[in-house]
């Protein structure tokens, strides 16, 4: 029996049983790749100036929505039709399909890019670097990253451990290496930093296109092309969206505070991206699986048990930043970079909040209507522009972070009331996302206490400590009971 078939024919017990141990297969060879941001910016901020790596962190926020924008969410599509039949024709057309066109695309988003992007030379008019070698070193990287993330998905989606592994473990390698040679070492500063991301993705590019060869290369069958874009067209405005918000936040900083603290900003949102991190970590194995079970009878009490999950993990993980962020920020880069930890912390709440809906709002996909998305994010941009505009700059970086939070709150609230509108699933478990927001507050009344450091230190471990325990005794609990 196939894994697709073994999900849909075994019990709630047994799918999460498959779901955790999935997640410590993958794992390693996901956080790595996941938390590349974090590694990177020990060596990034000891090795370049505050201005490049401002500069580096705008720059690279432009190329990830050019990215998105080139994919035109195939890698969401390709998902959502392979497990629609289980002909093998059908599943290799539509991976094939699905490459054809974000690479085509990719490549069309990487001329424009090249055509117009000497605008980035507003964000700081007397930046000395040379904009146009530093466009063309970040252009090739939009249809690199396209072509590499569409290869690790369907390796992911297809259940194909071994070589998502190695795919993923090669480039978090060859990165952080590249970065050390060429920025700490060679001292090529914003050069090397763009350069070390060309070379991290070509070797596992080239070995990812041998794994992707052995799915059947042939003939194409373009007849699914309108329902592929018309499924994946507005996951990538719904990813333009998100990522843009991320070149907005950045650049409303720049612009009232200068480009050091778009780069201290940045170093606040890279430590936020932990929650990222963990969620991406939780779907690499989730989203096969809630997409091979969705026509079973009791897939709705699955999807609630891994709700659950998510929100113990995120509340877990906030109890950690908001104690700890001052540390993390110092362990990470040069003091100057503190005020991070204030960001961190608030941008940390608003990813939380995005995880949940995550799963919350799984019925948009399984209704296969995604168009909704749209209206979400315009909801949630709408709030976090307005909010940017009013307040940034009045509070500055803090201020941006609260608006972009707000913005990912009122995001996540509309999709998971849109998704249970379109294909209803009861989450019970939805009741204990108050967690979120009481493990800020918690550190928050903890971390204002007067009492000497180390006291504070061992009250906030042991806040951490009990509520692990707390919420594996709740999961076990439950879990049992749905077995039964």
């Amino acid at each position: 029996m196939n894994t697709e078939k073994h999900l849909q024919n075994s019990s709630i017990k047994s799918r999460i049983k498959f779901l955790l141990s999935d997640v410590s297969v993958y794992g390693i060879a996901t956080a790595l790749y996941s938390f590349i941001g974090i590694l990177s910016i020990p060596i990034l901020t000891h090795n370049i100036s505050i201005t490049d790596y401002g500069i580096f962190e705008i720059l690279i926020s432009i190329v990830g929505v050019a990215t998105v924008l080139g994919t035109l969410g195939q890698d969401a599509a390709f998902a959502r039709f392979h497990y629609d039949v289980e002909s093998p024709g059908y599943r290799d057309n539509i991976v094939r399909l699905g490459f054809i066109i974000q690479f085509t695309a990719s490549l069309f988003i990487m001329l424009c890019f090249m055509a117009i992007g000497t605008k980035i030379e507003q964000i700081n008019p007397s930046y000395s670097k040379s904009v146009q070698a530093v466009l063309l070193l970040a252009a090739f990287v939009i249809p690199a990253t396209s072509s590499y993330n569409y290869i690790r998905n369907v390796l992911k989606w297809t259940f194909r451990r071994g070589q998502y592994v190695a795919v993923s473990l090669l480039y978090a390698a060859l990165l952080i290496s590249s970065y050390y040679v060429l920025v700490q070492y060679m001292r090529t500063g914003l050069y090397g930093a763009l350069m070390s991301m060309m070379l991290a993705l070509i070797v596992p590019l080239a070995i990812g296109l041998v794994f992707f060869r052995a799915i059947r290369i042939g003939r194409i069958d373009f007849s699914y092309v309108v329902p592929m874009l018309s499924y994946g067209v507005p996951y990538m405005v719904l990813g333009v969206m998100n990522q843009g918000l991320r070149v907005v936040d950045k650049i409303a900083v720049s612009f009232y505070q200068g480009v050091e603290a778009a780069a201290v900003y940045a170093v606040g949102f890279k430590v936020a991206s932990i929650l990222l991190a963990l969620d991406s970590l939780f779907h690499m194995s989730w989203g096969p699986i809630s997409l091979a079970i969705f026509k079973e009878s009791n897939a709705g009490k699955t999807y609630d048990m891994a709700l659950n999950i998510v929100i113990g993990m995120m509340s877990l993980s906030l109890l950690v930043i908001a104690g700890f962020s001052d540390t993390i920020i110092l362990l990470l880069a040069p003091a100057n970079f503190l005020e991070a930890s204030t960001a961190a912390i608030i941008l940390s709440v608003g990813l939380a909040l995005q995880s949940v809906a995550g799963i919350a709002s799984i019925g948009i996909d399984l209704a296969k209507k995604t168009r909704l998305l749209v209206f979400s994010w315009c909801a949630g941009a709408s709030v976090a522009l307005g909010l940017i505009f009013q307040i940034g700059p009045k509070l500055g970086m803090i201020g941006v972070a609260l608006s972009i939070t707000m913005g990912f709150v009122v995001e996540g609230f509309v999709r998971i009331y849109m998704g249970q509108q379109v294909y209803k699933i009861r989450f019970r478990e939805m009741r204990n996302v108050f967690y979120i927001p009481l493990a800020v507050l918690v550190m928050y009344v903890i971390n204002n206490l007067p009492v000497p450091a180390s006291v504070t230190n061992i009250a906030k471990l042991s806040i951490i400590a009990i509520f692990m325990a707390y919420w594996l005794k709740k999961l076990k609990t439950v879990l049992n009971v749905q077995a039964c």
